[in-house]
């Protein structure tokens, strides 16, 4: 790219040398993770594309190295999506953990519908509770 006068190469670049990019998957590899997870805070309001609604957003995650499962949260116009990503041959039981995460979720959706029934009966309103928390989950 050009920026102040003078041409500079991308990060990108350094990866065109084999023994940089053996060096860094090298490094990838040996390290002891195993999973990966990012939660992020997607708009509050559509998005549009083309003039058409944008109707989910999934986040997914690549996996490298040594990692067998990813983990992805986003919301987006007040719905929470979430994404699993898993290599298949090492994490071969990922409905349970899919099932894990949609039970967990239920169990937030009860006990926020409870505190919200509870505060329009007393009429005491308690902490904040923002939205609703649809339980779409996908595997891959």
């Amino acid at each position: 790219t050009f920026r102040k006068g003078r041409t500079r190469n991308p990060p990108t670049f350094l990866f065109r040398f084999g023994i940089l990019r053996r060096l860094v998957l090298r490094a990838i590899v040996g390290q002891r993770v195993n999973v990966t997870s990012a939660s992020l805070i997607g708009p509050r309001h559509p998005l549009y594309l083309g003039g058409a609604r944008v109707l989910d957003l999934y986040p997914m995650l690549n996996l490298i190295g040594n990692q067998t499962i990813g983990v992805g949260a986003i919301s987006y116009a007040g719905s929470l999506e979430i994404c699993i990503t898993a290599d298949g041959g090492a994490v071969p039981d990922v409905e349970v953990v899919m099932a894990g995460i949609r039970d967990e979720l239920e169990a937030l959706r009860m006990t926020t519908s409870r505190r919200r029934a509870e505060d329009a009966r007393t009429g005491q309103p308690g902490a904040p509770i923002r939205g609703n928390l649809p339980l779409p989950i996908i595997g891959g």
